[in-house]
Parts: C-alpha cells; sequence; structure tokens
C-alpha cells in the first residue's frame, strides 16, 4: 500500500507491500558485487520531493554480514507503468519500455553507515535500514525508480556469500493488491540509460518497499512511539476491546526491563489483525514503525 504524510507524523511516502514474503533474497542488500546495477520500478508513486536531511528506508527480515553501505540513486521513469502482465513460469514481466526519462541523481553515497547498520530484526514492515538523504530530488508523480550501484564501480565492495540469512530482503511482486510494484532490475550497466523491463535484465518479483520519512526521521525515543501508537490502536480498534487491551499491555512491557520479545509479540499481534482483516497490512506496518525505536 502506498499513502502520502498522515499519522505516522514525518512520514512523506509510503510503498509497503500489501502482502510480503521474506524468503532468500540478497539483491540488493546482501551483495553488490555479483548483480550489476540494480533496482526496483515503482508505480502510481504520487509527487514528493526529497529533501537533505530525510530519512529513506527500507525493510530487511534478516542482517546482512556487514554494514549496508550502497550508492543509491532515484530516477524519474518515462511513463508510469501499467500493472504488470507476469508470466509465472518465468517470472517475466511483460516489457513496456522503461526507462529514465532525465538521468540518475544519487540521493545516498557508500560514504554512509545507515542507521541499524546490517540492518533485519526479525521483524517485518518496520523498515529499520535507514539512510539520510544527501542530495535532493524532486518527483512529479508516475513511475519511480529506485537503483543501487554495484561494485563496480561502487568502491565499497560487498561479496559476502553466507550460507545463512544475508541481508534478506523483505519483498513482494508485482501483483501487489497495493498495484504500487512493477519490477525488479539486475544485471544492468552502470547507471542504465535504455530499456530497463528486459527479461534480461528484470523480473517481476522480490521487489522490496520504500518509506520517506521527513528530516529526523520518524519516532526518535519508545516514549513517543508508544504515545503515538495508543493513539492509533485506539481508533484501528474501537470494537476489538480485547485485542486493543493486549496490544496496550505490549506496549507497556516494550518500555519495561525483562520483556525482550515485547515488539516482536506486538508485531506478531498486528499481522494476525491484518490476516483477519480487522486492519490492512499499511496499518501494521505503520505501528510497527512507530514502536522501532523500542
Amino acid at each position: 500500500m502506498l499513502a502520502p504524510a498522515n499519522h505516522l507524523g514525518a512520514s512523506e511516502l509510503e510503498i509497503v507491500p500489501a502482502v510480503s514474503d521474506n524468503s532468500n533474497n540478497v539483491i540488493p542488500f546482501g551483495n553488490n558485487v555479483l548483480f550489476g546495477f540494480t533496482g526496483f520500478v515503482y508505480r502510481n508513486v504520487p509527487a514528493f520531493t526529497l529533501d537533505v536531511g530525510d530519512v529513506i528506508a527500507f525493510d530487511l527480515k534478516f542482517p546482512n554480514s556487514v554494514a549496508v553501505r550502497r550508492n543509491i540513486f532515484f530516477a524519474t521513469a518515462n511513463k508510469n507503468p501499467a500493472a504488470c502482465e507476469l508470466d509465472r513460469s518465468t517470472l517475466d514481466v511483460a516489457p513496456q519500455g522503461i526507462a529514465a526519462s532525465s538521468g540518475w541523481t544519487m540521493v545516498v553515497s557508500e560514504n554512509q553507515v545507515p542507521q541499524s547498520p546490517s540492518g533485519g530484526d526479525a521483524v517485518v514492515g518496520n523498515f529499520e535500514l535507514r539512510y539520510v538523504a544527501e542530495a535532493p530530488f524532486a518527483f512529479p508523480g508516475g513511475g519511480l525508480l529506485v537503483g543501487f550501484q554495484g561494485s563496480p564501480p561502487a568502491t565499497f565492495a560487498d561479496d559476502t556469500r553466507d550460507l545463512g540469512s544475508d541481508g534478506f530482503l523483505v519483498h513482494t511482486d508485482c501483483e501487489d493488491p497495493g498495484g504500487h510494484f512493477y519490477a525488479r532490475l539486475l544485471s544492468l550497466p552502470d547507471l542504465p540509460t535504455g530499456t530497463l523491463d528486459n527479461p534480461a535484465t528484470s523480473d517481476g518479483v522480490v521487489i522490496g518497499g520504500m518509506v520517506i520519512f521527513g528530516e529526523g526521521g520518524p519516532a526518535q525515543t519508545c516514549t513517543e512511539g508508544v504515545t503515538a501508537a495508543r493513539s492509533r490502536i485506539a481508533q484501528l480498534f474501537s470494537g476489538r476491546p480485547l485485542l486493543r487491551l493486549l496490544l496496550n499491555i505490549l506496549l507497556t512491557r516494550m518500555q519495561q526491563a525483562g520483556f525482550p520479545n515485547a515488539e516482536t509479540n506486538f508485531g506478531r499481534l498486528l499481522d494476525f489483525a491484518a490476516q483477519q482483516g480487522i486492519i490492512t497490512p499499511q496499518d501494521a506496518a505503520e505501528l510497527k514503525l512507530l514502536v522501532d525505536p523500542c
């Protein structure tokens, strides 16, 4: 799902999978050596302005072996992609001739070590891998391209190849019911200027979400996050007193010593509520983001 600024306060843009998966995948945060220039193509994205100091956030299920330092680029697509036609036998999308319309803008450099440096905390939907924007970017709306430079030419080489979990991305595919995911990019030349959605350089699966917060990012303290979450829970669960009680108990425990699993259990209860249709997946993701400082 995607939403403009709302009860998240500082949030400017949210592109969050309505249906997510976290199966094995190291593109783009687990390895930047093997797959060239990689990225995501989003559709139906409203206009926004990224300012220096804003926070660009991604969601990992499992941490990377090293700090996830990346050169990250934004670009406006030459068109807003239509809904994908996904071939389930090959995982390719039917090409629509998507390309960068006016070049790529580096918004984060590899010199930056992100908040939660290795990412991944077993919580789906809290977008814990957060970078501070180093350059502005004005987006007019439509198709948005997000790119990650491979090494070389990036000088920070992340060639970790763990047998276990290594920078696994929380992702969805282009048929996500939110309607904002089109393609994953991989094995492209650096800062590509040609067509991106060819079968050799793209597919319609393993597309990660992204959240942009205004300067300073989301709630900075656990107390701030819990206070905002309590208010939101009162609205969302007004007719569900038992769930409301359990969630508030877990919020209290997040602020106390001796309850290390409170945040994880809070997330699981929200996932259950989303699965039952009590709240939306976007609501669940936003609540998780609020209590991330805990």
